[in-house]
């Protein structure tokens, strides 16, 4: 697992949309440039897996978003896995260590306890 940066904007679209074909062909799908934005945006944290073997594709990826105006607050902005890899639990180790590097004050205001 590791932090995703812009320069991964190009592997996270084409891996949106892999995993949301009927997302990826409407109007609403975030262009390359918008998901390189998102992934440089301090307030947000971006991790991603990739296999283990040669060439490294990245197979899921998480996005979580402290909000700067009230920062007790987060949200799942992305969370997606490729087609053939689910259920097996990529998802929410995404989410758990996420969870881990958010803000105290965040996870306090949720209840987390974090061991």
């Amino acid at each position: 697992m590791s932090e995703l940066g812009p320069a991964a904007a190009g592997e996270l679209t084409a891996l949106s949309d892999a995993a949301y074909p009927l997302t990826a062909a409407g109007a609403g799908d975030p262009t390359r440039a918008q998901v390189a934005a998102e992934l440089a945006d301090p307030d947000v944290i971006s991790l991603g897996v990739r296999e283990p073997a040669p060439g490294r594709q990245l197979v899921a990826a998480a996005s979580v978003r402290v909000d700067p105006d009230n920062p007790g607050v987060a949200d799942v902005a992305r969370l997606v896995v490729e087609p053939g890899r689910g259920r097996r639990g990529l998802g929410g180790l995404l989410l758990r260590a996420a969870e881990h590097r958010l803000p105290a004050q965040v996870r306090q205001a949720a209840g987390l306890v974090l061991g």
